[in-house]
């Protein structure tokens, strides 16, 4: 498709007008990976690829190692119960998801960090359900 439009863009003389809206801008801070630049808006195909968590949250916590895991239970079960969200326990880290988000909960021994992606819709309600996840981990593994 690309040497279409090079062969249109150089045969009918339109490549000026065309040309700014598809090119491949070679970006050395990202090492070696390429973006696609749009109607000014420029994407990095790695983005797209690789989610980053729209909401993370790193807490500390003084409970023992067994309380902590009891605690984050505490929280998948509520989940479950309130918003359908499924969970699963993989070591010591849940694993959940239900349409629009899923996340994962890692305890540690001095600390617990929650991971969560949302989806294009959810996204635009990150701030509330960032509140409501601080109150919650605030009531179970005490104030940051």
């Amino acid at each position: 498709m690309l040497a279409m439009l090079f062969f249109r863009q150089t045969a009918t003389g339109a490549g000026s007008i065309l040309a700014p809206l598809r090119r491949r801008v070679h970006d050395s801070s990202s090492q070696g990976t390429f973006r696609r630049q749009r109607f000014g808006y420029t994407v990095s195909a790695l983005a797209r690829s690789r989610p980053m968590p729209a909401i993370s949250i790193k807490r500390r916590h003084k409970l023992d190692h067994k309380k902590a895991k009891a605690a984050a239970e505490k929280i998948a079960r509520d989940l479950n119960k309130r918003f359908g969200l499924t969970y699963e326990w993989e070591g010591d880290h849940i694993a959940f998801e239900r349409p629009g988000l899923s996340g994962s909960l890692q305890v540690g021994k001095t600390d617990v960090r929650l991971d969560v992606e949302l989806s294009f819709v959810l996204f635009a309600l990150k701030g509330p359900i960032e509140q409501q996840i601080n109150k919650e981990l605030d009531a179970l593994f005490g104030k940051a």
